[in-house]
């Protein structure tokens, strides 16, 4: 497939080149690339999004051996049992195959799986701002329940809320040594997705780059994609090669990106 070159007008994005990269996570969407000598430098790991896949999380925790906290309020055991009974109810009234049980019982089943896991700590809350719920949780209450010293990673996949809750993370920037932020609906938030972006870059750059192939890229010439996979590592452990990154980037890289969706081509595109 041929790939697209960004535009000058956001070569900002541009990965800075860094040789220990690896992937966490299981094949396909799920996964992320990132830093293996952050993740081993690491104190502890929090995760906003779990979305039916604990996969990075449980490779994080085989690969350290220390905590993960979860954030997602979109989860609980009574839901995933109404769910699962629901699929079986349509089953045998002939409405539903079994293989879609079969699948909402394996949710239900890695779900109480990961709550049975020491390491991990599973908080069903919903991160925002301020606080209008109960269920809500802001990000100062999150990273006071962390006794950690400063070199946290922190994984955020929050369905277009992480717009919201950047310059809140950005106060914790001495706690945080590498952030993975999946980045949703650009095509709907181009300039605060910029106006983000950059404030992030004051204080981390960005290490990899990939585009979710469940979406296509922006029709503005850009060749950005709507969905951006992107790892930001904290400045003061990132050393500019000036040389190096003056070469042209090509992205997915071999062997180490896959695309999110199996059944479609990956988002090919490169920096000059």
């Amino acid at each position: 497939m041929k790939s697209r070159a960004i535009s000058k007008n956001y070569i900002f994005l541009k990965p800075k080149i860094i040789s220990n990269l690896i992937r966490l996570g299981k094949n396909f969407d799920g996964g992320y690339i990132v830093s293996e000598g952050l993740i081993k430098k690491s104190d502890g790991l929090i995760s906003f999004g779990y979305g039916n896949d604990s996969s990075f999380e449980l490779d994080y925790i085989r690969m350290t051996n220390k905590q993960v906290h979860i954030y997602d309020y979109t989860f609980s055991i009574i839901e995933l049992t109404k769910i699962l009974l629901k699929y079986f109810r349509r089953f045998i009234t002939f409405r539903k195959k079994f293989e879609d049980v079969i699948y909402h019982y394996k949710i239900l089943k890695n779900y109480l799986k990961l709550l049975q896991n020491k390491k991990i700590f599973f908080f069903k809350k919903r991160i925002t701002r301020s606080k209008k719920k109960r269920i809500d949780v802001n990000i100062e209450e999150i990273f006071n329940k962390f006794n950690f010293n400063n070199n946290l990673i922190l994984k955020c996949d929050i369905e277009g809320s992480e717009y919201e809750i950047i310059e809140d993370l950005l106060l914790y920037k001495n706690k945080i040594c590498m952030i993975i932020f999946e980045f949703h609906w650009i095509d709907k938030n181009k300039e605060l997705f910029l106006e983000k972006i950059k404030k992030i870059q004051d204080h981390f750059s960005i290490i990899h780059i990939h585009g979710n192939n469940h979406f296509n890229f922006l029709e503005d010439g850009s060749n950005i994609p709507i969905i951006l996979e992107i790892t930001f590592a904290n400045n003061k452990y990132v050393l500019f090669d000036k040389e190096n990154n003056s070469l042209p980037l090509f992205f997915p890289i071999k062997y180490l990106d896959q695309p999110c969706s199996p059944l479609k081509d990956d988002l090919y595109f490169h920096f000059n």
